[in-house]
């Protein structure tokens, strides 16, 4: 399969759409991409704490904090949407490296805003700008509606943020290793890595069968495996977005994907489903796996 044809294969499911799409695909061992409205501005919804990360490690990295200093979960932090700790009780004690945790794998919001404030929204924006990255802004916390204000990003914006990240442009190796580790930790999977499982006996690619339909396992006694994708999803009523770095057998690929005005978010989730599929598909026929 050629680059074109996937190019291709993406257009023809955007075309099936009801909404708004933003992609970039970039391959880091040849820089080959995709871009589709990539500079198309998108509410980032959780997706900017992706950006929040970043300043907490650069901090960690200059010696401003440790992730293990502590803050007390107040009432005043708690707010709605995804997360635990809206439900926690208050008074107990978090660390950074607790409260990224929860912001990341989980998408916490109440994390993400002790984060916002510890960090500061001024810094973090400052960081945003000295990146480069002109399309993306911290506006407000997260379900702290103000109005006027929203948080937005790009896929373009997002896609240098992880070839960053990836590339040790702005973290050192020990900083890196964590951000990676902790995005593979993603529990919020429906999306461009939904379909990327496999038997773990003969490696086909599988769904939600009981039996493998090449080997016949029984897959309710040997769990699917799955690629590593190192993302952060983020979704909001007419939104679905999936960002990330799948590591494939000798590359590393960024996948970076917005979609917005949805008639329905179940058609965006569909979509990145299908995009995660064909880049597979891609780069397997490229490399000729077994």
């Amino acid at each position: 399969m050629q680059m074109q044809t996937l190019y291709e294969k993406i257009q023809d499911q955007i075309a099936l759409l009801d909404g708004r799409v933003g992609v970039v695909i970039k391959d880091l061992k040849t820089n080959r991409r995709i871009a589709i409205h990539a500079r198309e501005i998108f509410d980032a919804a959780s997706i900017i704490k992706l950006y929040v990360l970043v300043e907490l490690l650069n901090c960690w990295q200059e010696g401003l904090l440790t992730l293990d200093e502590k803050i007390e979960l107040q009432t005043k932090d708690l707010v709605g949407g995804c997360g635990v700790l809206k439900i926690m009780q208050p008074g107990i004690l978090l660390t950074l490296h607790d409260l990224a945790s929860l912001m990341i794998c989980l998408s916490d919001n109440t994390a993400t805003n002790i984060l916002i404030e510890r960090l500061g929204l001024k810094e973090i924006n400052e960081a945003i700008y000295g990146m480069g990255l002109r399309k993306t802004r911290l506006a407000r916390k997260l379900c702290i509606m103000i109005p006027g204000l929203y948080n937005y990003t790009t896929a373009q914006d997002t896609a240098v943020l992880l070839q960053s990240l990836i590339s040790g442009q702005m973290l050192d190796q020990l900083r890196k290793d964590y951000a990676i580790n902790l995005l593979s930790k993603q529990q919020l999977n429906n999306k461009i890595p939904d379909k990327l499982l496999f038997c773990p006996i003969c490696k086909q690619q599988v769904e939600y069968e009981v039996n493998c339909p090449n080997c016949q396992t029984d897959l309710r006694r040997h769990d699917a495996t799955g690629v590593q994708f190192a993302h952060k999803t983020g979704e909001i009523v007419g939104a679905e977005h999936d960002v990330g770095i799948l590591f494939l057998t000798d590359r590393q690929v960024i996948i970076s994907c917005f979609t917005g005005d949805l008639k329905n978010n179940e058609d965006g989730i569909r979509f990145q489903q299908q995009l995660g599929v064909y880049v597979y598909e891609y780069y397997k026929s490229l490399d000729h796996w077994d």
